[in-house]
C-alpha cells in the first residue's frame, strides 16, 4: 500500500479494530481461507467477498484494474462497523502455480468509528501503519490473536472541504444525491485518466462527506470491481456499468437525472444551505457527527438530517422575535454546541438568552443554567463575564450576587476563565466603586478569585493596581496579602508597585530611585501611600533610611502642590521617624548622623524646625555631608527657595543663644555645608555675639570668607558705640558712623540699636526725628529699611528704646507745628501721644526754616525748594508732601 503515500504523523485518538488475513499455503492446493484472525472467522470471509468484486489476473502496473484493490463496508453482518479490505499482490505461489493474492482485512468498533469520524482515507492510513506484508499471519504486535489498537490521523474537515470543492460541489452534491436514489454507481473513465488509487479513495470519501455519517452504515465502496463480476457494492471505479448501475463518466462528469423525491429534496437542501452562506467546511462538520444510526434509516432520515443544519437559524429567528423553546435551544446546543454555530452574532444572541433566563431567576433559571454549563465554551465565558461586569458596573446587586453565587459553584477551571475575562474588563477600565465590588466578588467565587493571572492583570494595568492598593489599604490588613503576592509576581514592566510591595514586607534594598520614578509616573501620590504602608508595617524608618532622597521628593511636591490633609500626614510620618531617629543617640556612631542629617532637609520641606540644626553640638561631619547633598539634589530645585527660608530662620534661632566658640563653629560648619549664601545674615548674628563677648573673639578662629564679614562688622559697630558713647557727638557725626554700618546687610539692629542708646539723650528729640527722617528718605535700600527699624524701635511702648519715646513724640509734635511736612507723622502717632502740654525744643530754630537733613558719606542730600524739603512719598502716611 505504500502507492497511498498517506501522512500519519499526527494521531489524535485510538480505535479498537479487529483483523482477519484471507490468503493460501504456498505450494498447497486448497482454496483461499480465513489463515488467522482476531475475529469470526466465516463473518471475516462474507465481509471480504461483500467488497471484493473478480479476480486479479495479475499486477498490471499502470492499468485502471491493477492491484492493490481495496474495499470500504460500513456493516458486518447485521451490526454497523467500519471495515476495509486490502488485496494485494504477492510472489508466493500455489500448487497451481498462480499467484496468491491475500486480502486483509480490518473492522474498527463502530463506537469508535463513529466517535472519530473514520473515513476511507483515514481506515486506508492506519491499515499501512501496521507495515502488514505476510501472507501467512496477522499484523505485527497482533499476538495471540487479539484486536489491534489503530491509529488513524485525525479528523481534517478542511481537507475534505477541499477535496469537494476540488472534484466540483454540484458533481460531489448530485453523487451524494445519486446515492440516495438506492442505485449502485460505476465510476468510469477513458483508460489512461483513471484517477491513481489515493485519489479513488478520495472521491469516494467526498461522496460520503456529503451525506450523514450514519449513512455509511448502508453503504459500500471499492477501488475497483470487475464488470464481469455480480456484486451490491454501492460506490465503486470499474471498465463499464454493468446490466442495472449505474455509470458516472469522470471525464464528462455528467450526473443522470435524480429519481426519487428524497434525492431531489436533498440537493434543493444541500444548495439552500450553501447560499445562505454555510461553508463546505460547515455541511461536512454538520455531517460528521450525524452518527446516530437510529436516525438515519434511510433517504428520508438524510434529508432531515441535512435540515437539521438549518435549525440554529431557525430558532435564532424565535430568539429574536421572542418567541424561543428553552427545549428548542437545548436541542440545538446540544447538537452543534455554541462552536458549531454559525457565526459570533449567532453564539452571542443564544448565549444571551440562557443568560437572561438565568439572571430573572424564573422557573426556567436552573434548566437555563444547565444548558449553558453543558455547552460549556469560550463563548460562553465571554458572555458570563460580560454579564457580570455589566451588574457590577450598574450596581445591580441582586443580580450581581445571583451571578456571583453560580460562579463559585462551577469547576474550578471554569470559574477561574471568567474571572481572568472579567479582571481584564474592570482592569481595562477602572473605576473605584467598580473595584470594591469586584473584591467583594473575589471573596465569594473560592479559588478562582485567588488566581495568580488576577494579580498580573492589575499589576499590568497600573490604573487599576492603584485604585486596588488604595482600597485595600482602607479596608484594615487586606492589602498586605495581596503585596506579598505581587511581590513573587512583578516584572521590570511592572516595577511600578515595588515600592509599595516593599513598604510592606521591608526589603528596602530591592528597590531603587528608578522604581520610585516608576511608581510617580503612575501615581503621583504613590510614594506618599507607600510611606503610609510602610508606617503600619513597622518599615518607616528603614523606608527613610535607605530611600531618603525619594521622601524628600514626596516633601517638596507637597510643598508646592499638596492639600493640607497630605501635608499633615507627611509631617505626621516624619515626627514618628524624628523620634525614632534620636531615641538613642549616645549610642550612635558619626556615620549613623547621616540619616539626621538628611532627615534635617525634609522636616524643613514640611515646615518642622530641624532638630539636628537646632540641638546638635559640635555637629558631625557626616551629619552635614549627608545633609548638603540632599539639599543640593534636583528634585529640590523648585522648594529651595523654602528651605533657604526655614533654614535661615533656624540658624537665626540659633545663632540667637550663641554661648560658646563651639556654637559659632556649628553655625558657620551648617552655612558652609548646605546653603553659602546665608553667611551675611549668620555673619551678623555672629558679629553681635562677638561684639558682646570680646574674650570669645581671641580664641575665634575664622576662615577667610567668615573674617571678611565679621571683622569689618566688628570694627565698625566699635566705632558707633564710641561716637554715640560720647554725648557731645553730633547728628552729623552718628549719622556719618551708622551709613558706614550698612555697607553690609544689617542682621541684627538690636546691636545697633545698643551702642545707639548713650547717645539718645532727652534734648535728642529733634536730633533723633531728622535721623529717621534722613534714613527714610535715602535712596538707599538698606538705609530705608533701617530708618524704618528704628523708627518702629523708637516709638514701640515695649521696645528697647521705649525710655525715649516721650521725648521723641514731643518733639515731634513740637516740629509739626512748625513744619508742614511733619503733620502726617503727628497724624500717625497722635493716639500715642501724652496728654501734657508740649515742651519746647532746648534749641529751637527758627520757624521759617526747616532743620537741615543729615549727611551721608559720598551720598547726595535731598534739595531744598523754597523754605521746605520736597520729600518722596512717605512708606506710612502714603502722601506726596
Amino acid at each position: 500500500m505504500s502507492s497511498l503515500s498517506l501522512d500519519s504523523a499526527e494521531r489524535r485518538g485510538m480505535v479498537v479494530a479487529d483483523w482477519a488475513l484471507y490468503s493460501k499455503v504456498p505450494g498447497q492446493k486448497m482454496d483461499y481461507e480465513v489463515r488467522a484472525a482476531s475475529m469470526d472467522a466465516a463473518l471475516a470471509e462474507r465481509c471480504i467477498r461483500s467488497v471484493l468484486a473478480g479476480t486479479a489476473a495479475g499486477p498490471a502496473p499502470g492499468r485502471p484494474e491493477a492491484l492493490p484493490w481495496y474495499g470500504f463496508t460500513g456493516r458486518l453482518g447485521d451490526r454497523p462497523a467500519a471495515a476495509i479490505m486490502e488485496l494485494s499482490w504477492s510472489e508466493e505461489r500455489d500448487f497451481t502455480g498462480q499467484p496468491i493474492t491475500p486480502a486483509r482485512l480490518l473492522v474498527a468498533e463502530p463506537a469508535g468509528a463513529a466517535r472519530e469520524s473514520l473515513t476511507y482515507t483515514r481506515l486506508a492510513a492506519a491499515l499501512f501503519d501496521l507495515d502488514w506484508h505476510g501472507i501467512h499471519a496477522g499484523p505485527p504486535g497482533a499476538a495471540g490473536g487479539h484486536p489491534m489498537r489503530l491509529t488513524p490521523p485525525p479528523a481534517d474537515a478542511d481537507a475534505l472541504a477541499a477535496d469537494i470543492e476540488r472534484l466540483g460541489v454540484d458533481f460531489i452534491g448530485s453523487l451524494a444525491a445519486l446515492v440516495l436514489d438506492g442505485g449502485q454507481i460505476v465510476f468510469t473513465a477513458a483508460e489512461d485518466r483513471y484517477p491513481a488509487v489515493v485519489e479513488r479513495i478520495r472521491l469516494l470519501d467526498a461522496v460520503c462527506a456529503l451525506l450523514p455519517y450514519a449513512y455509511r452504515h448502508y453503504l459500500s465502496a471499492a477501488t475497483w470491481a470487475s464488470h464481469r463480476a455480480r456484486h451490491r457494492i454501492t460506490l465503486t471505479f470499474a471498465e463499464r456499468a454493468a446490466a442495472g448501475q449505474v455509470e458516472v463518466s469522470l471525464d464528462t462528469r455528467i450526473v443522470p437525472p435524480l429519481q426519487t423525491e428524497e434525492a431531489q429534496a436533498y440537493v434543493r437542501v444541500l444548495v439552500a444551505l450553501l447560499k445562505k452562506g454555510k461553508t463546505v467546511t460547515q455541511v461536512v462538520q454538520h455531517l460528521a457527527v450525524q452518527t446516530q444510526l437510529e436516525l438515519c434509516r434511510g433517504p428520508a432520515d438524510a434529508v432531515d438530517l441535512l435540515h437539521r443544519m438549518d435549525m440554529p437559524g431557525l430558532v435564532l429567528r424565535a430568539i429574536k422575535a421572542g418567541q424561543a423553546d428553552l427545549g428548542e435551544v437545548a436541542a440545538v446546543l446540544d447538537r452543534f454546541g455554541f462552536e458549531g454555530l454559525d457565526d459570533e452574532d449567532m453564539r452571542q444572541r443564544y448565549c444571551a438568552y440562557l443568560l437572561d433566563k438565568v439572571v430573572r431567576d424564573g422557573p426556567d433559571a436552573a434548566a437555563a443554567w444547565r444548558i449553558l454549563t453543558g455547552a460549556w465554551s469560550p463563548t460562553v465565558v465571554a458572555a458570563l463575564a460580560g454579564r457580570v461586569y455589566a451588574a457590577l458596573t450598574a450596581g445591580d446587586q441582586p443580580i450581581l450576587d445571583r451571578l456571583t453565587a453560580l460562579l463559585g459553584g462551577l469547576p474550578v477551571e471554569w470559574a477561574t476563565a471568567v474571572v481572568r475575562r472579567l479582571t481584564t474588563a474592570v482592569a481595562t477600565h477602572p473605576r473605584r466603586e467598580d473595584i470594591a465590588a469586584y473584591i467583594g466578588l473575589l471573596a465569594r467565587v473560592g479559588p478562582a478569585g485567588n488566581d495568580e493571572e488576577v494579580h498580573r492583570t492589575f499589576l499590568a494595568h497600573p490604573a487599576a493596581g492603584i485604585q486596588l492598593v488604595t482600597h485595600l489599604f482602607g479596608a484594615g490588613g487586606a492589602l498586605e496579602p495581596v503585596l506579598e503576592r505581587w511581590a513573587s509576581l512583578v516584572t521590570d514592566e511592572t516595577r511600578w508597585a515595588l515600592p509599595v510591595i516593599v513598604a510592606a514586607n521591608g526589603d528596602m534594598a530591592r528597590v531603587g530611585t528608578d522604581d520610585f520614578a516608576a511608581l510617580n509616573k503612575e501615581w503621583p501620590d504613590g510614594d506618599l501611600t507607600a510611606m503610609k504602608v510602610a508606617a503600619r508595617n513597622g518599615q518607616l524608618v528603614p523606608m527613610f533610611q535607605r530611600h531618603s532622597g525619594a521622601i524628600a521628593h514626596v516633601g517638596a511636591r507637597l510643598r508646592l502642590a499638596g492639600d493640607e490633609e497630605s501635608r499633615a500626614d507627611f509631617r505626621n510620618h516624619l515626627v514618628a521617624v524624628r523620634k525614632e531617629l534620636y531615641r538613642d543617640i549616645p549610642a550612635w556612631q558619626p556615620s549613623d548622623f547621616k540619616h539626621h542629617g538628611r532627615l534635617d532637609v525634609v522636616l524643613m520641606l514640611a515646615g518642622i524646625e530641624p532638630r539636628g540644626v537646632l540641638n546638635l553640638s559640635n555637629i558631625p561631619r557626616a551629619f552635614l555631608s549627608a545633609m548638603g547633598q540632599l539639599w543640593r539634589s534636583r528634585g529640590l530645585d523648585q522648594v529651595r527657595p523654602y528651605l533657604v527660608e526655614r533654614l535661615a530662620a533656624a540658624l537665626d534661632v540659633r545663632s540667637g543663644r550663641l554661648g560658646q566658640n563651639a556654637d559659632v563653629y556649628d553655625v558657620m560648619s551648617v552655612v558652609d555645608a548646605v546653603e553659602p549664601s546665608l553667611r551675611a545674615q549668620a555673619a551678623g548674628r555672629i558679629s553681635a555675639y562677638l561684639g558682646a563677648n570680646v574674650e570669645q573673639r581671641k580664641t575665634l578662629e575664622l576662615g577667610p570668607d567668615w573674617a571678611a564679614l565679621i571683622e569689618p562688622w566688628l570694627r565698625r559697630i566699635t566705632h558707633l558705640a564710641q561716637v554715640c558713647a560720647d554725648t557731645g557727638s553730633t547728628l552729623p557725626q552718628v549719622t556719618g558712623a551708622m551709613a558706614a554700618l550698612m555697607d553690609e546687610p544689617i542682621a541684627d539692629y538690636g546691636q545697633v540699636f545698643e551702642a545707639l542708646r548713650p547717645w539718645l539723650q532727652p534734648d535728642r528729640g529733634v536730633d533723633t526725628m531728622m535721623l529717621i527722617w534722613g534714613f527714610r528718605t535715602s535712596p538707599n535700600g538698606r538705609h530705608v529699611q533701617f530708618g524704618d527699624a528704628l523708627l518702629d524701635t523708637v516709638t514701640n511702648p515695649g521696645g528697647p528704646l521705649r525710655d525715649f519715646r516721650p521725648n521723641f513724640i514731643m518733639a515731634l509734635r513740637v516740629m509739626a507745628a512748625q513744619v508742614q511736612y511733619m503733620q502726617p507723622w503727628v497724624d500717625r502717632y497722635q493716639p500715642q501721644l501724652p496728654a501734657a502740654p508740649p515742651r519746647p525744643s532746648p534749641s529751637p530754630r527758627p520757624p521759617h526754616q526747616a532743620p537741615p537733613p543729615p549727611q551721608f558719606p559720598q551720598e547726595v542730600p535731598p534739595k531744598r525748594a523754597k523754605g521746605r524739603f520736597r520729600l518722596k512719598r512717605n512708606r506710612d502716611d502714603g502722601k506726596q508732601q
